[in-house]
């Protein structure tokens, strides 16, 4: 790592990745790299996994942070985190007591949902099919601060992954492991 540390105080370093995962992850990551490569040049940018995908084949990036199904051949991949996805509920919703959930049971109460294009959707929406169930959906909404909040306020229920939870919201919402439904 010595003579990395070097080269990494000469060489711009550029990463490419989601706003959630700039917002939630990286901040303790990037502080760390900052007190280790005071003088490095860092530059994280917000793209889409499209977008990460297709910089870091055509290397204009060096890295990029995203959830892959399947990866494509010519790059590396490496698990660097793995979360739980949770269903987030007011405290006073109905299936606030229950200790298992179903597909059954979302699929009867108004759901806060990221946009069509976003990989929770992408997997929610593929649960539903496979089990040949709908739900209603109450609002679309980009980004957790907001979906958070709608919760809160009681305009539904939503699936998250658990990392973009704070200690406050932990004691303002119910949180419920749906990791077995949505991985």
């Amino acid at each position: 790592f010595g003579e990395a540390q070097g080269q990494i105080e000469e060489v711009p370093v550029r990463v490419a990745t989601h706003i959630t995962v700039m917002a939630y992850l990286l901040p303790p990551i990037v502080k760390e790299f900052r007190k280790r490569f005071p003088r490095a040049e860092l530059s994280i940018l917000s793209r889409t996994r499209e977008e990460i995908l297709c910089m870091v084949q055509h290397a204009e990036v060096d890295l990029g942070i995203t959830s892959l199904s399947t990866v494509p051949s010519d790059l590396d991949y490496t698990v660097f985190f793995r979360s739980r996805r949770v269903l987030i509920l007011p405290k006073k919703h109905a299936l606030a007591k229950r200790k298992t959930i179903t597909l059954e049971d979302l699929s009867e109460c108004p759901l806060i949902l990221p946009p069509r294009q976003s990989n929770t959707r992408v997997i929610i929406d593929a649960k539903f099919k496979e089990q040949g169930l709908s739900y209603r959906t109450a609002m679309e909404v980009m980004g957790r601060e907001g979906t958070k909040a709608y919760v809160a306020m009681g305009v539904g229920a939503s699936i998250v992954n658990d990392y973009v939870l704070s200690k406050a919201d932990r004691q303002q919402l119910v949180i419920k492991d749906v990791s077995h439904l949505f991985g």
